[in-house]
């Protein structure tokens, strides 16, 4: 998407919809920040694009900053410690772009397991802000 707007959003999402219904699926989930595109406009949008579909598509909004429950802040954790710790600040971005191509195409940034671990990690934080603070 070169322009992101609560349209193509839409789109998107319809097309994502389109292929989970088409796989099987009857529910999905996603889950969106709070950009600006991701809100009612798109909802609608995404409406009117999919009102023949039998699929239940569901969009959950993260807190307003909830880092910790969004999984590609730990791929740019681990960017952060393996490319970009103790880096020459001269670099241009053309060696830093290299620099990063390089470490993502010749290594697996995540292994499965650790993968279901963040995740595994991030819905206990999301059924942790669920429970009650204190209990009577």
């Amino acid at each position: 998407m070169s322009h992101a707007n609560a349209e193509s959003v839409a789109a998107y999402m319809a097309d994502l919809a389109t292929h989970f219904a088409a796989g099987g699926y009857q529910k999905v989930s996603i889950f969106l920040d709070r950009n600006s595109t991701h809100l009612t406009k798109m909802k609608d949008a995404y409406a009117g694009l999919t009102s023949g579909l039998a699929i239940e598509m569901r969009f959950i909004h993260f807190a307003p900053y909830s880092p910790a429950l969004n999984p590609v802040e730990y791929l740019i954790h681990w960017i952060r410690q393996h490319s970009l710790h103790h880096a020459d600040c001269k670099q241009t971005l053309a060696e830093v772009k290299q620099r990063l191509t390089s470490l993502l195409d010749h290594q697996i940034v995540l292994s499965q397991d650790q993968l279901v671990n963040i995740l595994s990690h991030i819905e206990q934080l999301v059924v942790a802000k669920q429970k009650p603070a204190f209990s009577p």
